[in-house]
């Protein structure tokens, strides 16, 4: 076994315990992105902000290259679908993209404007996507000297489609944890586990996944991060977390705070208004609902749960009620 294979398969293990860590995983897809029509866009502060609060694990970025070598935060090749103008970034300097608007209130980020804003907030954790630059691998040493500069090597977690760039990552920084990007679960062939044994992780596509799959990565110690299109997401999402994978990619990260970190909280309550006549509830988004419970009215909780850091206790379907109200 060569050096960089033997560097590999050791950290696996190291960077296996640092994925357990939390039980199921939430992966704020570009941020939390749910809802475009209230002006939250991909890969924005707003969109990270929105998934900080709603308790992803990960805060999810894309990379990209700009024609003098920063690495720009963006799915796309090219900035026409988020900003209008169709640059291509790899041909473009960091100054011509930085004035780009990605909405009314952001222009398009480069990765060191996203680690300095959320370096000191020791919460937020970064899933960050690698490409190859026209064929050839060029960020990853730019990527780990960020990473490093900001002293977050324990607070990142690094994804590809390409293996090569993983691998790269794993010898330049060996206790960072990595996943393979797939296209389904149908890639994920025994003879292709067998030959990744080395990654920490899989993320595949979630058409088409079943839970051989599933047992297939287990059996090696890895773990599996399905991703969705936002068409399927809200749909399709359910039965795949009822497979028994370990997280997902996500674009409505509260949905699965709500599912996952619940507590237990079932007793009939009071409502108490501290004064006032009546107390509106909430959805699990935080909007009110123009539902108004009156003091001293009983009601039946079910389970209790923290959302952007404040306690909701649920009383049936998507209602909620702060706790601060009830006695």
């Amino acid at each position: 076994m060569g050096k960089q294979m033997r560097v590999l398969a050791f950290t696996v293990f190291l960077g296996t315990v640092f994925a357990f860590g939390s039980g199921f995983t939430i992966l704020g897809h570009r941020g939390e992105t749910y809802d475009h029509t209230r002006g939250i866009v991909e890969h924005s502060f707003a969109s990270y902000d929105r998934a900080i609060a709603d308790d992803a694990d990960y805060i999810e970025l894309d990379l990209r290259q700009s024609s003098d070598g920063v690495l720009v935060v963006s799915h796309d090749e090219t900035t026409k679908r988020l900003t209008g103008v169709p640059d291509d970034i790899r041909s473009t300097t960091w100054a011509q993209l930085q004035r780009l608007s990605i909405s009314k209130q952001e222009h398009l980020h480069s990765l060191e404007q996203i680690l300095t804003r959320y370096a000191r907030n020791p919460k937020v954790r970064f899933m960050i996507e690698t490409r190859s630059v026209g064929g050839a691998l060029s960020m990853e040493p730019k990527l780990v000297n960020l990473v490093k500069k900001y002293g977050l090597t324990s607070r990142v977690y690094y994804e590809s489609f390409v293996p090569n760039s993983l691998a790269r990552l794993k010898v330049l920084q060996p206790q960072v944890p990595v996943l393979l990007l797939v296209n389904g679960g149908a890639d994920l062939t025994p003879a292709f586990l067998n030959h990744h044994r080395w990654v920490n992780s899989f993320g595949p596509y979630y058409e088409g996944l079943s839970r051989a799959e599933i047992n297939r990565v287990r059996a090696q110690h890895q773990q599996i991060y399905p991703w969705f299109s936002n068409r399927h997401e809200p749909s399709d999402v359910r039965s795949v977390v009822g497979l028994g994978v370990d997280g997902i990619f996500t674009n409505w990260a509260f949905r699965y705070t709500l599912a996952t970190r619940r507590q237990p909280y079932r007793r009939v309550v009071s409502i108490n208004t501290h004064g006032r006549g009546s107390v509106n509830l909430l959805n699990g988004e935080g909007r009110y609902l123009n539902h108004y419970l009156h003091n001293g009215t009983r009601w039946r909780a079910y389970y209790r749960v923290y959302i952007r850091g404040t306690e909701l206790v649920n009383i049936g379907g998507d209602q909620f009620i702060p706790q601060k109200y009830l006695k």
